[in-house]
């Protein structure tokens, strides 16, 4: 059984697609280190296939940034949280740094 109202976080440095959770829950930060061109993607999916695309438009997207400018370094945090129903999948272009903090 998961432990409720305990946050957890999930780094990553990788240009892929992942499921970083299944099921219900909420995110509720995003720190970022973007290279120039970068994109980051979070939908409400516990499905990788080819989900998240980040070169199409997609139903489900909670967030995202990108592409941007210039090199970024920035932090987005959801004070009451963002509701997931589905999973936790995120897209990730090359060069970057995440941080998700999720429950």
């Amino acid at each position: 059984m998961a432990e409720r109202g305990r946050s957890l976080t999930h780094q990553t440095s990788l240009s892929s697609n992942q499921v970083v959770k299944s099921g219900y829950g909420s995110l509720y930060s995003i720190h970022y280190e973007l290279a120039n061109g970068g994109v980051i993607q979070v939908v409400d999916s516990a499905d990788l296939g080819h989900k998240p695309d980040v070169n199409a438009a997609l139903t489900g997207v909670q967030w995202r940034v990108g592409p941007v400018g210039a090199a970024t370094r920035d932090a987005v945090r959801f004070v009451r949280g963002i509701g997931i129903d589905a999973g936790l999948a995120l897209a990730v272009t090359s060069n970057s740094n995440i941080t998700l903090e999720y429950e």
